[in-house]
């Protein structure tokens, strides 16, 4: 039996040829792209001489997921592989930070969500993490009296971290939040041991610090 070497053929041949050279790639790009590759090759192939239709159909769908992928890969490396909420945090009140260092301080600590009523931090009692506020909002309390709220984009506990002392408000949840939360010791600790990824960082606590008293200020003039 003789070796088909007609065009239609070697297209389809070689769709099956990228599928294999796939499954022996360890990059994940090339995996995509030759899956991608070989969807291509298939669908020309049902196009002009299978004339298949649901050959045809499974073959676009594999096309069509494989650019997908491939699409939120670069996305993932052009926004340094954060999530939404990372993004946000990092583009939101650490933007100069760069992304390698974003990730080391965004490992110090963790996401969690709250809800209604929760305290974050008590007014002379030692603050143990530092908040960023991504969504919610929370109640700023001052010797029992009400200062203050607080809405996404925050820091909390900032001003005791800076000053290493006891938290002068009491900051407590309005409603369900998400925010991410890092022990205080932990940012102590870097501020001794890498102060170059500390500086950026207590810039922008000093930024959010000063925008803060720059409202309160504002409000108490306009009352």
């Amino acid at each position: 039996m003789g070796v088909d070497l007609s065009l239609a053929s070697i297209v389809g041949n070689l769709s099956y040829l990228f599928l294999v050279l796939a499954m022996l790639q360890r990059s994940v790009w090339r995996v995509r792209g030759m899956v991608a590759a070989s969807a291509a090759l298939a669908i020309l192939h049902a196009l002009i001489w299978v004339q298949d239709p649901t050959d045809l159909l499974w073959q676009v769908a594999l096309l069509v997921v494989s650019l997908y992928m491939i699409s939120r890969t670069l996305r993932a490396r052009r926004e340094g592989g954060f999530s939404p909420e990372e993004h946000a945090f990092r583009q939101n009140a650490l933007p100069d930070l760069p992304p390698q260092n974003m990730r080391r301080l965004l490992a110090l600590g963790n996401w969690a969500t709250g809800t209604a009523g929760a305290t974050l931090t008590e007014q002379g009692k030692p603050v143990l993490y530092l908040y960023w506020l991504a969504s919610g909002g929370a109640d700023v309390v001052l010797d029992g009296q009400q200062v203050g709220l607080l809405d996404s984009g925050n820091f909390i506990g900032e001003l005791s971290l800076l000053e290493a002392g006891p938290a002068t408000a009491t900051v407590t949840l309005t409603g369900e939040a998400r925010y991410w939360m890092v022990p205080a010791i932990k940012l102590r600790d870097l501020k001794r041991e890498e102060p170059e990824l500390w500086a950026p960082v207590e810039a922008a606590l000093s930024r959010d610090l000063g925008r803060k008293l720059r409202e309160m200020n504002a409000g108490a003039v306009a009352g």
